[in-house]
């Protein structure tokens, strides 16, 4: 594999199913929800909210629920699981971001998580799953107009990083994000997670990995050619 990527100089990282392997708490959550309302689980309604902010979730779950359903209460039950689980349990890490991390903070490449989460939850799992130190900036779906698919958490966060949208690579696992990436000129990572992207999805994103891991092997064999340091 080519890697065109002498330009790039600092990372954007997605946080739920790229470092925190939390969306099978999130799915875990949501069929919760709906045994305890007395319907089905259906995965594709819970697929389809993956790397959405949680306005647009709830509005996905009031169009794929029965009209009459009670939507907010049904919302609410799912937010109140997921949090009571991620303040009770470890959060679990998604294999190789450690070994990234460390990699990119030897070497001072500015870095900066851009989530559909809100900042005040990302930034309490961030803490508690340790990655906090890794970040000196966290941009949340709160502090933009529109959240993934739209550019502006990406822009915000180059922003953060003073640098150039062009000089940014992304890392995501979901196909919204993908889109986001593209759409604010960055370079676009792709490593999925529970959900497997679509060929429309894979052919947007610049690169293509199946881990953290596969990726990191090839970044650092890259990274340390003197191309990249010049």
């Amino acid at each position: 594999m080519i890697f065109i990527m002498e330009d790039v100089r600092g990372f954007v990282f997605d946080m739920d199913g790229l470092m925190l392997d939390t969306e099978k708490i999130s799915m875990d959550a949501w069929a919760w929800a709906f045994r305890e309302a007395s319907y089905a689980p259906d995965r594709a309604i819970f697929h389809s909210m993956i790397g959405h902010k949680i306005d647009d979730c709830r509005s996905i779950l009031a169009r794929n629920l029965p009209q009459g359903a009670p939507v907010d209460s049904y919302f609410q039950a799912a937010c109140d699981y997921y949090v009571q689980k991620i303040e009770d349990h470890p959060i679990p890490l998604k294999s190789g971001i450690i070994k990234l991390l460390e990699f990119l903070k030897a070497h001072d490449v500015p870095r900066a998580v851009a989530t559909s989460t809100e900042t005040p939850l990302a930034i309490k799992k961030l803490a508690r799953s340790g990655l906090a130190p890794y970040f000196d900036h966290v941009v949340g779906a709160d502090q933009v107009a529109e959240a993934k698919p739209s550019p502006l958490l990406f822009l915000r966060a180059a922003e953060h990083l003073s640098l150039d949208p062009e000089v940014c690579l992304v890392l995501e696992d979901s196909g919204p994000g993908i889109r986001g990436a593209r759409a604010a000129g960055m370079q676009a990572v792709l490593i999925p997670d529970i959900l497997l992207p679509s060929e429309s999805i894979r052919d947007l994103a610049h690169y293509v990995f199946d881990s953290l891991d596969a990726f990191f092997d090839v970044f650092e064999g890259f990274f340390r050619q003197p191309v990249y340091n010049e």
